[in-house]
C-alpha cells in the first residue's frame, strides 16, 4: 500500500531491496525498513527527500540507498 491509500499493489515498491523487507512509510518520505534476513532495521529521518515530488511513496531516494545499502551488506 501507499500512504494515504488502502490500494494494494501486487509488485514490490523497491525492486533491488531484500524481498523479505516490510516498510513504512511516513510524512515528508520517513522510512522504516525492516529486514528479517539480514537482522536489518534501516531508520531515515528528515526533511522529505524531493518536496517537489508530492508521491513520496516512490521515489529515487530508496534506489540510491539500497544501492548503497547492498554493495555492503551482500
Amino acid at each position: 500500500m501507499v500512504p494515504g491509500s488502502q490500494t494494494v499493489y501486487p509488485t514490490t515498491l523497491i525492486p533491488i531491496a531484500p524481498t523479505d523487507m516490510y516498510a513504512a512509510m511516513g510524512k515528508d518520505d520517513q522510512r522504516i525498513y525492516v529486514i528479517p534476513s539480514k537482522n536489518m532495521v534501516v531508520i531515515r529521518m528528515g526533511d522529505a527527500s524531493d518536496p517537489e515530488n508530492q508521491s513520496f511513496a516512490v521515489s529515487g531516494f530508496d534506489d540510491a540507498l539500497w544501492q548503497k545499502i547492498n554493495a555492503v551488506i551482500e
